[in-house]
């Protein structure tokens, strides 16, 4: 049985906790050198929200999670849980 918490498309790739999207939206973010309010206004949500969605204390809509990639210039194909990224380890 799936755990309606985790991201799962098709199939295609395993099942990823809302805890390690977060952790990896912040390592992308600082990656590209910026601070969680700058990323707050690229993606039209509040700095609160990416603070709190980074450490894990929420979730977030499905269209929210894109607006992040989009302002991260990412693709959800980006996600690659085979990747080793240290803030998931």
């Amino acid at each position: 049985m799936k755990n309606s918490n985790h991201i799962s498309f098709r199939n295609t790739m395993p099942l990823i906790s809302p805890e390690a999207a977060g952790k990896w939206i912040r390592t992308m973010r600082k990656a590209r050198g910026l601070t969680q309010s700058e990323l707050a206004f690229e993606a039209a949500v509040t700095q609160r929200m990416v603070s709190e969605f980074e450490s894990g204390k929420v979730t977030v809509r499905l269209d929210t999670f894109f607006r992040l990639l989009q302002a991260l210039d990412l693709r959800l194909a980006t996600i690659d849980p085979s990747v080793e990224i240290p803030a998931l380890r």
